[in-house]
């Protein structure tokens, strides 16, 4: 595959991405990928690249942990990219992936993706409570319904993923209530591996937060079409990035519209950046078997040697 086509969009993946070894090809063979890793190290005091290598996962899956590495090992990618002499059609980001999706599209600095995915983690990890449940085959619009008659607690949809897959976020024994009767209208329900409700107001207090640290950070115009998962639209300007940001922790990920506006840019070819293959899966499930489009990764050894070949050649 040829990573300097035209019409590509790249994708970041978000919390649940990740895995033991992730980015190892990367890490192994690109020294602009280990330099970023060593700065998320500096920045968050953590030795990510000893946990991301060995674990435990029990480790790797602590929130504040997780995002700097996730977020460090994704822009190691970009940075090979970039390299290789590869430029995005449009860009977007699932939850956590916004961040590099932000640094992708020119919006932040490098130091400045990496400070947000550190600081995200730590807040985050701090407000964690609650949980969240993935819903399957159930249309979104019933489990709104379900959803507006819980009076014991607080659940809310957090990511809009497919049409068929849809996660509800908030307190653990009303999780546990609503799961009966989204079971009981035909949905399957699946405890996710999370420390907290994201994307709910159970975290309010970290959003809240991350807005001051959002204030100390230069928003640029984006250099290419920069879709937002708090809207699912194409951002307008640096101002607008900024207040959607400010809300992405404690709102729902709408990831089917993602998809529809990146369609309608004319998007037939899609790159997930990163680890794991969360994206793909989400995009065949999004995407009319009708249309014809091709998804690929960046997370294998070929794909590596492959860009680093391009990016010799552009040098």
């Amino acid at each position: 595959m040829s990573f300097n086509v035209d019409r590509q969009v790249w994708l970041f993946p978000g919390q649940g991405s990740q895995e033991i070894g992730m980015g190892r090809a990367l890490l192994d063979k690109f020294a602009s990928a280990r330099a970023v890793l060593e700065l998320a190290e500096q920045s968050s005091g953590i030795p990510l690249g000893e946990i991301i290598q060995r674990g435990p996962e029990s480790r790797l899956t602590q929130t504040n942990t997780l995002q700097p590495a996730l977020v460090a090992i994704s822009l190691g990618y970009v940075e090979l990219l970039r390299e290789s002499g590869a430029i995005p059609l449009a860009v977007a980001g699932h939850s956590l992936g916004e961040i590099t999706a932000l640094y992708a599209a020119g919006v932040i600095t490098l130091a400045d993706a990496i400070r947000l995915g550190v600081e995200r983690g730590r807040l985050m990890n701090e407000a964690a409570e609650g949980g969240m449940t993935a819903v399957k085959d159930l249309a979104p619009e019933k489990i709104e319904e379900i959803l507006a008659g819980v009076t014991n607690g607080i659940v809310v949809v957090a990511n809009y993923n497919a049409r068929s897959q849809t996660v509800i976020s908030g307190d653990i024994n009303a999780l546990d209530e609503v799961a009966l009767l989204l079971t009981a209208a035909g949905g399957t329900c699946v405890k996710l591996n999370v420390s907290g409700a994201w994307h709910s107001p159970l975290v309010k207090q970290a959003a809240e937060q991350f807005e001051t640290i959002l204030d100390t950070v230069h928003f640029d115009t984006p250099s290419v079409p920069l879709v937002l998962g708090v809207t699912g639209q194409v951002a307008e300007d640096a101002e607008q990035i900024r207040a959607v940001m400010k809300k992405q922790i404690v709102s729902p990920v709408r990831w089917t519209k993602v998809t529809e506006t990146l369609l309608t840019l004319g998007a037939d070819k899609f790159l997930e950046v990163g680890p794991g293959k969360v994206l793909r899966g989400l995009l065949r499930k999004n995407i009319d078997t009708a249309l014809r489009y091709e998804v690929s990764g960046v997370d294998n050894a070929r794909t590596v040697n492959e860009l680093l070949s391009s990016a010799t050649k552009e040098s």
